[in-house]
């Protein structure tokens, strides 16, 4: 069985990190779960996605990566216009 998100509220955290343009305010968690809340009512419906992320262990830090929906070439291709979108937000906001 699998869940629906589509009802699943807004965190605390995702409320202060959108008011706030501050992505160190919510948990990947709360980050996840709002984007599955935007695809399970029908908000977004991505034709492809990435998700990267930073991880310590006992080796150290690492990073990791998860592709899907396009070929590398489209993926990595959104990927850099989402960064440039990011910075241009952070520079309106700043």
């Amino acid at each position: 069985m699998q869940e629906n998100f589509s009802n699943a509220p807004e965190s605390i955290g995702e409320i202060k990190a959108n008011k706030h343009y501050d992505a160190s305010l919510w948990t990947v968690r709360e980050m996840l779960i709002s984007i599955l809340r935007e695809i399970d009512s029908g908000n977004i419906t991505p034709k492809c996605a990435s998700f990267f992320y930073l991880d310590e262990n006992k080796s150290g830090l690492r990073t990791h990566w998860f592709l899907s929906g396009g070929s590398v070439h489209e993926v990595v291709g959104v990927s850099e216009i989402a960064l440039h979108d990011i910075k241009s937000l952070k520079e309106d906001h700043q």
